[in-house]
């Protein structure tokens, strides 16, 4: 499955927490909407892994 977004093009800036933890946050609007791009190619490929395992037991059965 192509992911119409790449991880790597999807810019953050890193935000360091009191407690010395460190998170990244998107940079801005496009670049959220990337992220929620990525995720959905994410749950769809899981989807479909998913079918593919069912499928996979059903005929071992």
């Amino acid at each position: 499955m192509q992911m119409e977004v790449h991880p790597d093009e999807i810019y953050t800036v890193a935000v360091s927490l009191e407690d010395g933890s460190t998170i990244y946050a998107v940079a801005g609007e496009a670049e959220e909407k990337k992220l929620i791009s990525l995720q959905q190619s994410i749950e769809e490929e899981k989807k479909i892994i998913a079918l593919m395992q069912i499928r996979t037991e059903i005929i071992a059965a």
